[in-house]
């Protein structure tokens, strides 16, 4: 007759040492077979360590970019189908580097964010989902409780999912709710899915600024069906605390689905359509344009810069932006008032403010033109730039003539860094230094590049990132 395990009893080392066999086992079978029908998947796969666990700082699975980390309770209790989808769910994290993307963001919010996006490339790469799998709608799964667009990035779902918590709840109550349930982890208020606090996770994300060690050192109890769970000393997730940490990472995931993808094209013929995506993005990072204006806006302070807290938003592209705490940015942005690309002025505007607010402080000069100046207004800290509150009016809507912007900055002896203009490039030819004697990047509108524009830098001001 069985009897009812104790809580509280503790699991022998022979025992242990068992049951880590037998997951190595099952751990090894599932990468075999992926690795057999999701090639690419597969063979990234085979660069990483698969660790059975037993470990209350680890109730089901996770990565650190080096290793995948799985409960050896959680992982017996999966069907072979289910221990295939986590382990490839795992391993997209890793491609996708998720484990270094949060930054400051709501821990659970990214980590429902990053699985809507892991689990559309699993979709696309033949896993089969389990039904309550987290998808951004219902065209992925008919359970699904969102009605977002299909593949966007972590990033865009998170923004998505804050915006949607924010409309439905008051941020104060539900502070107090999730401090009376013990929900909440991490940076901000804590976010789980929708129904079961679980549904649809399958494992805890990895997260760069926690401290493992101190976790296991400030004690708390779990358990499981072999009884109660400690401290194990196989779950050592590496150490991601600085930027030779995390640049060290990048390149580390970056080779390995680099060789990754040319293991498959030269086994299979060919990569898949999302997959070369993925790969053509590490070869040749293309930022978003928000971070190509920042990234513009910063270098243009030449040695005020400051470098010691870059921004890690983009770390996984192998990345990254300077942080500009306490220093100062002035610039001139001319708008292209003429008519043809006033469309996407707004949220060029707001980027800029918004990069601008980043400095200690800032000056923004913001000259409006069609075929001669029609305005100007002065921005700064203590008179910001304001879109939605009327702080700038458009005027103009005449033909288009944009060098009276570069004359008013040198008649009027403007002191800038640098100057930016939005406009759509449909202008007369600018084959000199415009007479200002600072950087200039023309922010382009409905035109990835004109070849009128021989002066500066030019990026595309889209709709997407």
């Amino acid at each position: 007759m069985k009897t009812k395990k104790n809580a509280t009893e503790v699991m022998s080392e022979e025992r242990l040492a068992e049951l880590k066999a037998n997951a190595s086992e099952i751990l090894a079978f599932c990468r075999q077979q992926v690795l057999y029908r999701h090639p690419f998947c597969g063979a990234v796969a085979m660069g990483l360590e698969l660790v059975p666990v037993r470990d209350r700082r680890c109730p089901t699975a996770m990565t650190d970019g080096k290793s995948i980390f799985f409960d050896i309770s959680f992982l017996s209790g999966l069907s072979q189908a289910e221990r295939e989808f986590v382990l490839g769910h795992e391993i997209w994290h890793v491609i996708m580097m998720h484990f270094l993307r949060s930054g400051d963001a709501d821990r659970e919010t990214f980590n429902i964010a990053a699985d809507m996006e892991v689990n559309q490339l699993l979709e696309a790469d033949g896993f089969e989902a389990p039904a309550d799998a987290l998808f951004p709608n219902k065209s992925h799964s008919r359970r699904c409780e969102y009605d977002f667009p299909s593949g966007l990035s972590a990033e865009e779902y998170y923004a998505l999912l804050m915006k949607e918590d924010r409309n439905q709840r008051p941020q104060d109550s539900q502070d107090s709710q999730d401090s009376q349930d013990g929900k909440g982890q991490g940076k901000g208020k804590g976010r789980q899915q929708k129904g079961s606090p679980c549904k649809g996770q399958f494992d805890r994300h990895f997260d760069k600024s926690t401290d493992y060690e101190a976790e296991a050192n400030a004690g708390g109890e779990a358990k499981d069906k072999y009884g109660a769970k400690g401290v194990d000393p196989d779950f050592s997730p590496a150490s991601v605390r600085t930027e030779g940490d995390e640049r060290e990472a990048v390149e580390r995931v970056r080779e390995a689905v680099v060789s990754a993808a040319q293991q498959t094209e030269r086994t299979c013929g060919s990569l898949p359509g999302h997959v070369k995506r993925i790969v053509d993005a590490l070869l040749e990072p293309k930022l978003p344009w928000r971070e190509l204006l920042a990234a513009f806006m910063t270098s243009s302070m030449d040695c005020r810069t400051n470098w010691s807290a870059p921004n890690r938003r983009f770390a996984w592209s192998g990345t990254y932006l300077p942080s500009h705490a306490g220093e100062q940015v002035r610039v001139a942005v001319g708008i292209d008032v003429s008519g043809s690309c006033t469309d996407d002025c707004r949220k060029f505007l707001t980027e800029v403010a918004a990069i601008a607010k980043s400095f200690g402080s800032y000056e923004l000069h913001v000259i409006q033109c069609d075929t001669e100046v029609k305005a100007y207004d002065k921005f700064d800290e203590g008179n910001p730039l304001d879109w939605e509150n009327g702080q700038i009016e458009l005027k103009g809507f005449g033909g288009t003539r944009l060098r009276p912007i570069f004359d008013y900055i040198t008649l009027n002896e403007l002191d800038v860094d640098a100057v930016i203009v939005f406009t759509d490039g449909e202008c007369e030819e600018f084959d000199d230094d415009c007479g200002v004697g600072v950087p200039v990047l023309w922010a382009l509108a409905g035109a990835s590049h004109r070849d009128n524009l021989k002066v500066g830098e030019q990026i595309a001001i889209g709709d997407g990132d």
